[in-house]
């Protein structure tokens, strides 16, 4: 049933019988013979396709990478903490903001079965493709999203339990803090030492280089709306802002702080040209 509510396209699975009906002695295919039915089957097949080819070329930048002696550095989970995966993929953000004031019981008792499934799929990603770099994107836990008290009871604790179980598995979590973490930083450093990497979006950079710089690698903080309109010259300037302040005594990867498909060529330059001139550690 959750196909047809979170896919439009889907809506016409409704009517397949139940699934442990299909195939018993040769029964429930006929099913398969609705026009509506075959629509969807042909939509998803075209999804797939274009899932094919974008994946082909996505594996070809990377082998162009290596071959360039740029191994790929992360790769994104297949999961996350429970209540970003419910929010993404299956109450919406709407309704789990309903959820955490509603039934907050009912949440957290699926936050708390849905952990082991949280730490096995990212490590079974991270055996899969040989990469121990696994990309988390907190999508609910930034300052704008719930409140402190809200993030210690819905938030906190689950993606504590999270990194741990992964950083026992030997996988090192990329935790990418979209929005901004200023209020999370004193209560986020109770994370493991030396094993994790924060990339942030809108975070304020000395203050996290401060409270997480002797515990954690931080990386990001190129505002991506900079890289977007902003010229060369006023990416490069910021660039080596980021640099004096947050790669002070190392840990620190020059990065945007988000991804779009419209940033200017130029300006991916000049983050590699300031890299080069003001990032080399000098005697």
């Amino acid at each position: 049933t959750y196909l047809p509510r979170a896919c439009k396209t889907a809506k016409p699975l409704e009517k397949l019988p139940p699934i442990q009906s299909i195939g018993s002695f040769g029964a429930g295919f006929s099913a398969f013979a609705d026009p509506e039915i075959q629509s969807v089957l042909t939509a998803f097949s075209r999804a797939g396709e274009l899932e094919r080819d974008w994946k082909k070329a996505l594996r070809e930048v990377e082998t162009s990478g290596r071959e360039m002696g740029l191994p790929v550095f992360y790769t994104l989970a297949r999961g996350g903490v429970p209540i970003d995966t419910i929010g993404a993929s299956l109450r919406g953000t709407v309704g789990t903001i309903n959820d955490m004031y509603r039934q907050p019981e009912k949440l957290i008792d699926y936050i708390e079965r849905e952990m082991p499934n949280a730490i096995r799929s990212i490590v079974e990603t991270a055996d899969i493709t040989g990469i121990p770099c696994m990309y988390l994107p907190l999508h609910r836990g930034a300052d704008s999203f719930m409140s402190e008290k809200q993030f210690l009871k819905f938030y906190w604790p689950y993606l504590k339990r999270v990194v741990e179980g992964l950083v026992a598995e030997g996988v090192v979590p990329v935790l990418f803090a979209e929005g901004a973490y200023n209020s999370r930083l004193e209560i986020v450093k109770e994370l493991p030492k030396a094993s994790v990497i924060w990339h942030f979006d809108q975070t304020e950079i000395k203050r996290a280089k401060d409270i997480l710089g002797s515990s954690a690698c931080i990386m990001g903080n190129i505002p991506i709306s900079m890289m977007v309109t902003g010229s060369p010259s006023d990416v490069k300037t910021h660039c080596r802002k980021l640099i004096e302040t947050a790669g002070r005594g190392g840990g620190y990867v020059l990065a945007p702080g988000a991804a779009s498909d419209d940033v200017k060529i130029e300006n991916i330059r000049a983050v590699m040209e300031a890299a080069k001139e003001y990032g080399v550690y000098r005697k």
